[in-house]
């Protein structure tokens, strides 16, 4: 028969080993954390690449391939102080992830793909590769950090799977040497490298690049800082009839998988969408200015939505003259939007601008790339008169809009319901889990 309050001391048993099995704490980045890419020598891009956060280069001067690459939320900090100040709070954050303790029951093999990996220290004194799929598998409060020694390599089309609600704002890979994520490969988590960082064709990062000394390379990427709310970032906001198009929305917060839809509007002909992984593929049949609305689905119901548009102009003929497509015409209060007037024809380089009229508030225009994007902040008709004006000084114009901004509802959470049954199972499983723990703290 159980003594009186045998039950109250039990559970105060339960409190202090869940005080005592606390959680490795996440590194702190400092200003670092706002930087989706972050270099000390160089950063270069090919094609179509979004940067979601800052872009920085310290105490390297050379960032190529911005435009085509945009950046969109943040801005470009080249050889200035505040991207040397990102660059010392990198260095003590590198630090402090190597000062962690790593079990040694947490030795990582060379391969991780195929295995699940739950919270901790982990660690290679040489080079870890991933090859398919590495599953981290936790809470909203777990932290990974990972510790390589020299290299962190993943194969074409391989995936950090985050489960169980796991942030990428809490998953850390330390990299002695350098990084390269494949080939359309789906990652997760913050890099910070010693030297350099190179994110092949077509890979997503739900993360940050961070290179210390050398050089980030990017070719045709999705990259976005992580968000402890699910978001969904859109993809590149321009194309050509003809030409192969390939980009990704990426979701961010919320609890993975994800599962992505387009529940208004249109892709432009020709392109489509994986539902899975984000990615948007294909060849542009059709030129035009093409809006929807991009939505991302929770392994637990929470959603959220972008306006999105992808500007697709004509074929490239010789000689064209100088011609300009507007951008999308369509988006959400409180919501992301992103999209382009493009130009063609003429000689590039080109310079954009807004003649007369007005983007609603809270969007703006990068004059190098075309890109309007931002969150909207209030409703309604917005039309403006865009320009462009070549490297030879041949210019043209184009009335756009209106561009309609629409109310939009707030994100949906996860169901309560859902939420009420995760927590009796857990605390259900914590009560069977009693007499352990009464054995290892004692009984009086």
């Amino acid at each position: 028969m159980r003594r009186p309050g045998g039950f109250v001391k039990e559970f105060a048993l339960l409190l202090m080993a869940a005080l005592c099995l606390k959680a490795q704490a996440p590194v702190q980045l400092g200003t670092a954390a706002s930087f989706a890419v972050l270099a000390g020598s160089t950063v270069t891009n090919t094609g179509a690449t979004v940067v979601n956060g800052n872009l920085g280069l310290s105490p390297g001067s050379s960032v190529t391939g911005f435009p085509p690459g945009v950046v969109i939320n943040g801005s470009e900090y080249v050889a200035v102080p505040v991207a040397a100040q990102a660059q010392i709070d990198l260095t003590s954050a590198y630090n402090s992830a190597v000062g962690r303790t790593c079990p040694g029951t947490n030795v990582l093999p060379g391969d991780i793909g195929g295995t699940v990996v739950t919270p901790g220290v982990y660690c290679n004194s040489t080079s870890v590769g991933i090859t398919g799929t590495v599953t981290l598998s936790g809470n909203s409060s777990s932290v990974f950090i990972f510790q390589i020694g020299s290299t962190l390599t993943t194969a074409g089309n391989s995936v950090v799977l985050l489960s169980g609600g796991v942030l990428a704002s809490n998953v850390f890979w330390q990299v002695g040497t350098s990084a390269t994520l494949g080939t359309n490969t789906t990652f997760a988590g913050t890099i910070m490298a010693q030297d350099s960082i190179t994110v092949d064709t077509g890979a997503a990062l739900n993360g940050r690049a961070l290179a210390r000394t050398g050089a980030v390379s990017l070719a045709d990427n999705a990259m976005t800082i992580p968000s402890a709310s699910i978001t969904v970032v859109c993809s590149y906001p321009s194309g050509q009839v003809g030409v192969p198009y390939s980009s990704s929305l990426v979701a961010t917060g919320g609890a993975a998988p994800y599962a992505y839809t387009i529940p208004a509007g249109s892709l432009p002909p020709g392109l489509t969408l994986n539902v899975s992984t984000g990615a948007i593929t294909g060849t542009p049949t059709a030129a035009g200015s093409f809006s929807d609305t991009s939505r991302v689905v929770d392994s637990l119901g929470a959603s959220s939505t972008s306006g999105c548009g992808i500007t697709i102009v004509p074929a490239a003929a010789p000689g064209a003259p100088l011609s300009l497509t507007c951008a999308s015409s369509s988006g959400l209060v409180g919501q992301l939007y992103i999209s382009s007037m493009v130009a063609s024809g003429g000689t590039a380089p080109y310079t954009y601008s807004i003649s007369s009229g007005s983007l609603p508030p809270g969007l703006t225009l990068d004059p190098s790339t075309g890109a309007i994007s931002g969150t909207p902040a209030a409703s309604g008709s917005f039309s403006y008169t865009s320009g462009v004006v070549d490297s030879l000084g041949a210019s043209s114009t184009g009335n756009c809009g209106p561009l309609m901004i629409s109310a939009a509802g707030p994100a949906t959470p996860a169901p309560p319901s859902l939420i009420l049954v995760l927590l009796a199972l857990a605390l259900a499983a914590a009560y069977m889990e009693r007499d352990w723990l009464v054995r290892l703290f004692g009984r009086s």
